[in-house]
């Protein structure tokens, strides 16, 4: 494989991995299970980014 495609496929792949596979998906479904009717909790949650320090979508 090229090494450009690899530099180009690495950050993508550690970001599926953390957000789909494990790392933020779990620990979202453990908090959202135990805060899910604190409106201070859903306030945060809409307004933190998840992964990036900035809003994506």
């Amino acid at each position: 494989m090229n090494k450009n495609f690899k530099n180009f496929v690495s950050p993508i792949f550690v970001y599926i991995m953390l957000k789909y596979i494990s790392g933020v998906r779990i620990l979202e479904e453990r908090t959202d299970s135990k805060w899910a009717n604190d409106k201070n909790y859903q306030k945060y949650k809409k307004n933190t980014p998840e992964l990036f320090p900035f809003k994506i979508g």
